[in-house]
């Protein structure tokens, strides 16, 4: 619409635009009749009437819209539609100056908007427009008659707004929100555009009330650039009026509001002020918003800089807002006003600060002119990238830095840390700037002007904040205590105290942020006089100004007298932080250079003249206060204040003339009673002192040789006071203690230089005179006789006098500050002492080295360190003073030098130390002249001091001496480095205070460790013999005098060892040791090194195993050394005592490791040959040695024992190991773990092993290593078991012997030499891996320390330093950390007992040790680490074969096996065959320590079982054998770990192939006869054992392999052999193999049940033989399962007949169901397998998972039974039941009964002939012993029912029962009652006489055997 009506449309025809407007015309009125009747409707028909006039055409707009306006006005009288009128109106102006501003005349126009806007001034003049948008929309209306009238818009709407009525804010702050807008839109009329575009008078390019920053930004641009806004409107000559009119308004506001500050009150400014002036505070603020865009007249030509930084303080926080952005918008857009502002704002921050009532106002003007130089450098940085447009000038550039920083270090003179922090942010700040702004310049246009490239200086200038940077640390450190009345002592010699940031350094920005403490205050105002000091030097004129700001601020605080003088204008009783400021100024303003014109500032002489009258009439605390100000003024202003002070000094030297008064001692902060005056004179010359003590120590160098007045005014002081204090009385103690410290050092300060000074007023005589009397003030200066001096006493009867005096707390006060004055006078006593020796000595005794003045020294030197009384009380250490004296004493008086080079070689350590520091220090600085040779010596003596301090000192002389005497340049070509004075002058410091940069010639670093120094030392001697052979001669007569003239102290050995260091080790060369070297010169030679070693070899490594090594080079020596340090260790070791084992240890190793390093291999190998000989040493007394509770008797079967089932051990006991296997790893779950005691545990276990007193607790035996003998002679072929064998008869041996065997010390000393070298135990080391494996346990802890040692060095030198270098490429990380964790592991239980020293023992539950699976599972862990080594499992194992096979002590043994068990190595016939040799060696002479062996041969048979296939099984049939023969024994612990061997038989081989069975069957040795030899004689079996005969060749055995291989009866009673069961059965009478047999037995009937049955056995189950006893029919089967266990159906009847009861007792709801089922059912199994289907069903009902009652499941498993087992069986199960109720467990017992009365019960039972059972009374007696016990009703029960089966089988089946059923079977019992028979015990003979045998046919090939 808006496009229709005021924009040609060529496209649209004439009539229709006349359509459109008529209809719009006609529109316009109806709605304006509309809304003038209807005025509830004026919200809405206004506006549209409005916008309908605004589209009408250019005839009937005029009319219309006077018409409408005229409307309008007639609106403003409601004040409910007057914010609707005042929007209509604005939108008809607009559209009246958009059609007919540029057409019109500008008078009509200025009509049509004065009569249009008169009522809207009118109401707003009335205040009837109060809201806020009202107010917008006459502040829119002032724009848009800006944009399209700017003229009339300035002169008739902004000037009449800003002129109203003062308090008519609301005209005045619209005025100047409209005027701001019309400023901001300047640029956009500048650029020809409209702020309302024509096009659409609702889009407005400009919104007055929303002004962008880009367009502030715009206007700043254009005042850079020289235009003002108003020109872009064209009316810039209405800007004046504009400028005047503000100005009334800022007039206004500032005269209103300006009283008003931000501190000082907590109330806000609205709060304070009129409630009429409120308003004004938005015009205040907004007026300020308008600046710099236009400038307010009275803010014209730069005055804007001096009254706007006041506004920034303003109470109310907008304006001091705005008036910082206006001070920042000057910056940005009046460049030439930048200087200008900083510096108002520093004059500003400048009379802040001179109050000081309200800190933080100068603060906060700090902050904002760093602000302000940092907004400069941002605009700087902006114009560098383009992105900030300004013509070069060089005038803005200008910037005056000297009085910036003059600001901010006055600054730095606050009480507050803040000030101080924004002061030194200032100073930064400065420096930012001042550098971009030279960078600017420097980067200038060649076309700008001359005069800007001259403001460019040619170097940088140094700037405040470099000098803070630089010294700020130095000067933090040094003034930290430099104050008080020590500040001397404290200043050099007390430690900086940072508090808690004690790893952070002081420095002055730390100190000035600290205000907490008391002494804060003083240490900042030294710290910052100082700092002063040093910024006058570089930066002058900043000082200058400074100072005239710091004299302003003074001059605030004091006064002028009647005679115009300055005077102290201060209360006495000031507070402390006007004192503390006071201070800080003063201090500040005399450390300032002087000024240079009289008006700058307060003249320094004046300012002295003012400290001068503090001091002479303030209190206390101004009096110090203006004492330290004088006493650090500036160097140059030295002159002037000894001047000032002469008319005080003169006040009190009158004193000294007078009468001492008698008054009382006077004590600190009390003064004798008397006059008035003498306490103050006696106050004046202490504080007249200390002002001269600060300027002594601050004299600029040279002072006193240029200066007369200074020298003469302290020589004045020093003469003065040393009359005074020698006439003043003690009465006031404590100012005569002050008196002498400042004397002390005022003379120590100016000796140095005024000895120098020609016509020196400090003589000789002067010097020793105040020598003599200092050394009366300190304790060691007194050296009349043996006595202390009487300093101490002297002031103990001055404390005690004040005591006396005085009640706490003064007293203790007083006596505090006594005391620490007391030991501040002493430390400057001794300075002063050492000061003065400087010069010419006093006399001859001063040059005597037993003289006073060495003596002194001397004590000194060896003085002990006292602990200070006050923490504030700090001196420098008697030593330092010591060699400070001697310095001073060498450097005049060269011809005591001689007698200083011999204390260097005093014997004591302290003396020599300081003398050689500070020869070294003379004869490098001060180029001292001593001989040559005799420094060389000195030189070579103490390049190998302990000390790297004195090595230094020795090396510099060297360079030094170099460069002297040979002209060999330094290295770098600069000269010796110069010494460092010590502080306060006085000599230099010793060589330990200096810096450690050098230049000598000897470019080399020496090593801190004696054996790298010791090296350096030979090196360098051999060098300087070579280069410089003329001092060689010399050299030696002066070693050679240092060794005769001392014979008492150390010092002759080190010099001795220094010779044999050069001379003794080319001749070593060529010595030959003789092998046999005992009671030779070998042997003599070899203590003496060893002894030299012992003795020296911590002082002297290198030169010790240059020794051994040069010995070593002869590769014959290494073995005769090795063989006499072992004899020595041996000796050493005899008397058990371990002191002496560890020196020679300390000794020994380090001889190893000399020899190791040069011949590695063969020290080694020697070494490891030793440690082999472990194999041959043998018990130390068999079993006389052990204790009774080890050695009970082995436990056989007939000694039958049912424990309790919670007691019994079933469920702990497993001789098949758990899961069947050994060993695992360290580190993973469910594995060993170690634990603190170092012994292993098993996760979710008790530990395994741990500590000897762990294991002594659980009964575990403790043995001893053996002794040496004569084994180590023998041949290696005895083995364990012929060792054992042998001592199982001889008496036993007495336990003594020594600490250590010889493998045991070889271990020991081979474990640090495994560290250095790897290489050398590749071929040892599975030798070495097991003799450390084996000792693990030794019960000497020395030697499972090294034990534990050694692994790790192996670890380290094999593996892990290999594997560092895989991990840097990245591979091998995971064996990298297996490797380290197991050696981190080992160094966590380094010295403790990994695990228990165990043996095996015959008690039950001993069988297996937890020591032998933490062992194990550290071997695995071990084979894991060093992988590296190929084929190292195997090695290893078949050295822990050989252990096992020729071990001769039976504990090694034993933890071989199970060393061997853990590697697990593949099965051999080597192997296996040793193993049952040894077997059969131990089982051949059985006793307590044998059987024990076999223990762990039968383990070790099970873990080489377990390591084999069924495959591989098969060619190994001697372990299946060994298997079968060992169940014959009677012992039980050999039964049970045999169970185990055969179960795992059982389960990898199938005895139903035929091949293994042909194997089984070959395997077995022939009969002697055939053998053509006996193999009782053979291995010396007893002869009374005979052999059973053989079978007649028409009857074959039962069993064959049993008749081959059980060559001896060994059931009981003569039973015949039928099957292997027979041989299990009486394991199930022992609770320790019950469940093994059960197991066995299981294995067994599966087996069966997998055979194929034979017509033979179905025919001896169907057709019995027609009589009982032996026969010929008897069914034995040719060949098959028969043959090697026995008959089937045979086997299955034992089994069952053994078993029934056990499994009727498990037959549910017991742990052993699981168990009981599967036997079950492998039985059924077998009867099915053999045809007994009933049997079969009958067992499976058994297994049945059924609810039935156990006795009717029994009854209904008799009837089959019986079927299928008799009569042949009927009997053997009788009497197995009858066993059970003798000797079997108790719970069976009435299941034995019950099985007894259902057998006898069944109608079908077939027992064979009655009398066989009646007249047997020996089956019923088990039966009848029951009668009178709880089971009597059922042996009741079971004795009718066998009456009824006699008479029963008397009856009418008499003749059907007496047929005969085959052969039945007798087996009365399988176990003996009472004690074993003979055969028994000897039972494993004859089968030890088999495995020989079988080991002799090892060799055999089985190939043929199976073809």
């Amino acid at each position: 619409m808006s496009y229709v009506c005021w924009t040609d449309c060529p496209q649209c025809s004439p009539d229709a635009k006349a359509s459109w407007y008529a209809t719009v015309t006609r529109l316009r009125g109806d709605i304006s009749a509309w809304t003038s009747k209807q005025s509830k409707h004026a919200n809405v028909g206004y506006p549209l009437a409005t916008q309908l006039i605004c589209l009408e055409p250019d005839e009937t707009f005029p009319h219309s819209i006077d018409q409408h306006v005229d409307a309008l006005h007639r609106l403003l009288k409601d004040k409910l539609l007057r914010t609707l009128s005042l929007g209509c109106l604005t939108q008809c102006i607009v559209a009246f100056l958009v059609r007919y501003a540029k057409s019109t005349p500008a008078d009509k126009v200025s009509r049509w908007l004065a009569r249009c806007l008169k009522p809207i001034l009118s109401n707003l003049r009335k205040g009837n427009l109060q809201f806020s948008e009202q107010q917008d929309y006459v502040r829119q209306i002032c724009v848009a008659v800006a944009d399209r009238a700017p003229e009339y818009s300035v002169t008739g709407l902004l000037l009449d707004l800003l002129t109203a009525e003062s308090l008519n804010w609301d005209c005045i702050m619209i005025g100047l929100k409209a005027l701001l807008a019309i400023l901001l839109g300047a640029p956009i009329k500048q650029a020809g555009q409209l702020l309302i575009p024509a096009s659409d008078q609702q889009q407005w390019r400009w919104d007055p009330g929303k002004a962008p920053q880009s367009a502030s930004a715009e206007v700043l641009t254009m005042l850079r650039t020289g235009h003002q806004p108003l020109e872009a409107y064209g009316v810039a000559k209405l800007t004046p009026r504009l400028q005047g009119a503000l100005t009334k308004v800022i007039l206004t506001c500032h005269s209103f509001f300006m009283n008003y500050r931000s501190v000082g009150t907590v109330k806000s400014l609205s709060e304070v002020i009129p409630k009429e002036r409120a308003p004004g505070l938005p015009v205040f603020r907004q007026a300020l918003a308008c600046v710099p865009f236009i400038l307010p007249e009275h803010w014209a030509n730069g005055k804007l800089v001096d009254e706007l930084p006041a506004y920034t303080t303003n109470g109310d926080a907008s304006i001091r807002s705005e008036a910082i952005n206006v001070m920042i918008r000057v910056l940005r857009g009046l460049p030439r006003l930048r200087n200008a502002v900083l510096q108002g704002q520093a004059s500003f921050a400048r009379s802040q600060g001179l109050p000081d009532d309200h800190p933080e106002q100068g603060r906060d003007a700090l902050n904002l002119m760093c602000h302000l130089m940092d907004e400069w450098v941002t605009i700087l940085k902006e114009t560098a990238q383009g992105n900030f447009e300004e013509p070069w000038d060089a005038k803005a550039l200008h910037l005056e830095l000297p009085r910036l920083e003059a600001v901010a270090l006055a600054s730095l003179c606050s009480i507050e840390a803040d000030v101080r922090r924004a002061a030194m942010d200032a100073l930064a700040a400065a420096k930012r700037l001042h550098q971009a702004l030279i960078i600017v310049v420097r980067g200038a246009p060649a076309t700008s002007p001359a005069a800007a490239v001259d403001t460019v200086p040619e170097e940088e200038p140094t700037y405040a904040a470099d000098v803070l940077e630089e010294v700020g640390q130095a000067v933090a450190q040094r003034c930290f205590w430099d104050f008080g009345r020590c500040s001397d002592l404290q200043r050099d010699f007390r430690p900086v105290d940072n508090g808690r940031r004690r790893d952070i350094p002081v420095d002055l920005e730390g100190l000035a942020m600290r205000v907490g403490l008391a002494d804060d205050g003083v240490r900042w105002a030294r710290c910052l006089a100082e700092f002063m000091k040093h910024t006058g030097q570089l930066c002058g004129l900043t000082t200058r100004y400074a100072y005239i700001d710091i004299c302003a601020r003074i001059l605030l605080l004091v006064g002028r007298d009647c005679k115009g003088l300055t005077a102290a204008g201060l209360d006495p009783y000031a507070e402390s932080q006007r004192l503390d400021l006071i201070r800080t100024y003063c201090m500040a303003a005399t450390a300032c250079p002087p000024p240079t014109h009289p008006s700058a500032g307060l003249p320094t002489r004046e300012l002295f003249r003012l400290l001068i009258n503090i001091v002479r009439i303030g209190s206390q605390d101004q009096q110090q206060a203006a004492m330290l100000a004088l006493g650090c003024c500036n160097s140059d202003c030295h002159e002037v204040l000894l001047q000032e002070l002469q008319p005080l000094t003169e006040e009190y030297m009158l004193e000294r003339f007078k009468a001492p008064s008698p008054f009382p001692i006077s004590y600190p902060g009390q003064h004798a009673q008397g006059t008035r005056s003498r306490q103050r004179q006696s106050e004046l010359r202490v504080l007249v002192a200390h002002i001269y003590r600060y300027v002594a120590g601050a004299l600029w160098p040279g002072a006193l040789r240029s200066s007369a007045i200074i020298r003469d005014r302290i020589m004045g002081f020093i003469n003065d006071t040393f009359a005074h204090l020698s006439n003043a009385s003690l009465d006031a103690y404590f100012e005569v203690q002050q008196l002498r410290y400042c004397l002390a050092m005022v003379a120590r300060a100016v000796a140095p230089e005024l000895v120098k000074v020609p016509s020196s007023p400090l003589t000789i005589q002067v010097r020793k005179n105040l020598y003599d009397v200092f050394s009366t003030w300190c304790e060691e200066g007194n050296l009349q006789g043996n006595f202390p001096g009487g300093h101490r006493s002297e002031v103990k009867r001055a404390v005690n006098a004040v005591k006396t005096r005085l009640k706490d707390p003064e007293a203790s006060k007083a006596e505090a500050e006594m005391l620490e004055m007391a030991e501040a006078q002493e430390h400057a006593a001794h300075l002063g002492m050492a000061a003065m020796l400087q010069g010419p000595a006093f006399d001859a005794d001063a040059r005597k080295p037993q003289g006073r003045i060495f003596t002194w020294i001397d004590r000194m030197f060896t003085s002990k360190i006292l602990t200070s009384n006050s923490a504030a009380t700090a001196g420098p250490s008697k030593a330092v003073v010591a060699r400070n004296a001697l310095m001073n004493l060498l450097s005049s008086n060269p011809d005591v030098m001689e007698g200083c080079i011999d204390q260097c070689y005093a014997p004591n350590t302290a003396v020599a130390r300081g003398y050689f520091e500070v020869i070294a220090e003379g004869y490098t600085t001060a180029n001292m002249f001593v001989r040559p040779h005799v420094l060389m010596c000195l030189v070579l003596y103490k390049i190998v001091d302990p000390s790297p301090d004195i090595r230094s000192e020795a090396l510099h002389v060297l360079g030094v001496m170099s460069v002297r005497l040979w002209h060999v340049p330094p290295s770098d070509g600069k000269p010796p480095r110069p010494g460092k004075a010590l502080p306060g002058g006085g000599g230099a410091l010793p060589a330990s205070n200096q810096p450690k940069g050098r230049s000598e010639r000897v470019a080399v670093v020496i090593g801190n460790v004696q054996d790298a120094y010791q090296q350096f030392q030979y090196q360098l001697s051999m060098k300087l013999a070579k280069e410089h052979p003329e001092v060689s001669e010399a050299l030696c007569v002066e070693m050679m005098t240092r060794q005769l003239g001392d014979e008492l102290g150390n010092t002759m050995r080190k010099v001795v060892l220094h010779q044999v260091l050069m001379c003794l080790a080319p001749w070593m060369e060529n010595l030959s040791l003789n092998v046999r070297w005992e009671g030779g010169w070998t042997e003599r030679l070899l203590k003496s090194m060893y002894y030299v070693t012992q003795q020296h070899g911590n002082a002297f490594p290198q030169e010790v195993e240059r020794l051994w090594c040069t010995m070593a080079l002869n590769s014959r020596n290494v073995i005769p050394i090795l063989d006499f340090i072992i004899s020595y260790g041996i000796r050493e070791s005899a008397p058990q005592d371990l002191d002496p084992v560890m020196a020679f240890f300390a000794v020994s190793k380090r001889i190893c490791i000399y020899l190791a390093r040069v011949a590695s291999q063969q020290t080694v190998d020697h070494l490891v040959y030793e440690l082999s000989q472990l194999i041959l040493e043998e018990e130390d007394g068999a079993d006389g040695s052990r204790s009774p509770e080890s050695t009970s008797q082995a436990r056989e079967f007939h000694q039958v024992e049912w424990p309790s089932r919670q007691n019994s051990g079933l469920s702990s006991f497993d001789p098949l190991g758990g899961s069947g296997r050994l060993g695992g790893n360290l580190f993973s779950d469910g594995s060993l773990t170690p634990t603190a005691t170092g012994g292993f545990w098993r996760a979710g276990s008790e530990p395994l092993g741990g500590s000897i007193t762990e294991h002594k607790l659980k009964g575990v035996n403790s043995f001893n290593a053996a002794s040496i003998n004569d084994t180590a002679m023998r041949s290696g072929s005895e083995t364990a078991v012929d060792a054992i064998s042998r001592r199982s008869s001889a008496a036993p041996v007495s336990p003594g012997r020594g600490l250590l065997t010889r493998p045991e010390l070889s271990l020991c000393l081979v474990a640090e030499v495994a560290y250095e070298h790897d290489e050398g135990f590749r071929t040892h080391l599975p030798l070495v891996l097991h003799t450390m494996m084996l000792l693990m346990d030794s019960v000497e802890p020395l030697v499972f320390r090294h034990a534990q040692i050694i692994l790790i060095h192996l670890l380290y030198s094999l593996s892990a330093q290999h594997l560092e270098v895989q991990q840097h490429d990245g591979g091998m990380i995971a064996e990298y950390e297996r490797v380290t964790g197991l050696i981190r592991y080992m160094q966590s239980v380094r010295g403790r007992q990994m695990w228990a020293y165990e043996e095996v023992s015959l008690r039950a539950g001993q069988w297996q040790l937890g020591s032998s699976e933490a062992m194990g599972s550290l071997a695995n862990a071990i084979l894991d680490s060093i992988f590296f080594e190929s084929g190292l499992r195997e090695r290893w194992a078949e050295e822990a074969l050989r252990w096992m096979l020729e071990a001769g002590n039976r504990h090694l043994a034993c933890r071989s096996h199970q060393i061997y068990r853990a590697l697990q190595p593949k099965a051999s016939i080597e192997a296996s065959g040793a193993l049952l040799a040894s077997l059969a060696r131990c089982l051949g002479n059985p006793s307590q320590m044998s059987l024990e062996v076999a223990i762990e041969i039968i383990l070790t048979l099970q873990v080489v079982v377990e390591s084999m296939g069924p495959g591989k099984l098969v060619l190994y049939p001697q372990i299946t054998l060994t298997a079968v023969g060992l169940l014959a024994t009677s012992y039980v612990h050999l039964y049970a770990l045999n169970l185990g061997l055969f179960s795992r038989v059982l389960e990898r081989l199938d005895f139903n192939d035929s091949t293994v069975q042909n194997v089984l069957m070959a395997g077995i040795p022939k009969p002697d006869s055939e053998n053509g030899q006996s193999t009782s004689s053979q291995e010396g079996s007893p002869a009374q054992a005979p052999a059973q005969a053989p079978a007649a060749p028409e009857e074959k055995a039962a069993w064959p392999l049993a008749a081959d291989l059980l060559t001896q009866q060994t059931l009981p009673g003569g039973s015949e052999m039928l099957c292997v069961q027979q041989l299990l059965v009486k394991g199930l009478f022992q609770p320790d193999t019950l469940l093994l047999t059960v197991q066995v037995m299981t294995q067994l009937a599966e087996h069966i049940a997998h055979s194929r049955p034979r017509s033979g056995w179905e025919q001896a189950r169907v057709a019995p033989s027609p009589a009982y006893g032996r026969s010929t029919a008897a069914p034995v089967p040719e060949s098959g399962l028969g043959e090697v266990l026995g008959d089937p159906l045979t086997q299955l009847a034992i089994s069952i007949s053994a078993l029934l009861p056990w499994m009727a007792l498990h037959f549910r709801h017991s742990p052993d169901t699981p168990l009981a089922a599967a036997c079950t059912a492998a039985h059924a199994q077998a009867c099915s397998a053999l045809g007994l289907d009933d049997l079969a069903h009958a067992f499976l009902a058994l297994c049945a998972d059924t609810t039935a009652h156990l006795d009717d499941v029994l009854h209904q498993l008799i009837q089959p039974l019986s079927r299928a087992f008799f009569p042949r069986f009927g009997k053997a199960l009788c009497q197995r039941l009858m066993e059970v109720l003798r000797v079997g467990q108790e719970a069976q017992k009435p299941l034995a009964l019950q099985l007894l009365r259902h057998l006898f019960q069944s109608p079908s039972i077939h027992l064979g002939p009655p009398g066989l059972f009646a007249t047997d009374g020996q089956l019923f007696a088990a039966v009848a012993a029951l009668l009178q016990g709880p089971l009597a009703a059922e042996a009741l029960q079971v004795m009718d029912a066998a009456m009824i089966f006699s008479q029963r089988a008397e009856g009418p089946d008499l003749g059907r029962m007496s047929q005969p059923a085959g052969i039945a079977v007798h087996w009365p019992h399988c176990l003996d009652e009472g004690e074993c028979s003979q055969h028994e015990k000897t039972a494993s003979t004859p089968y030890g006489i088999v495995l020989i045998g079988i080991v002799l046919r090892a060799d055999v090939c089985l190939d043929d055997k199976i073809t």
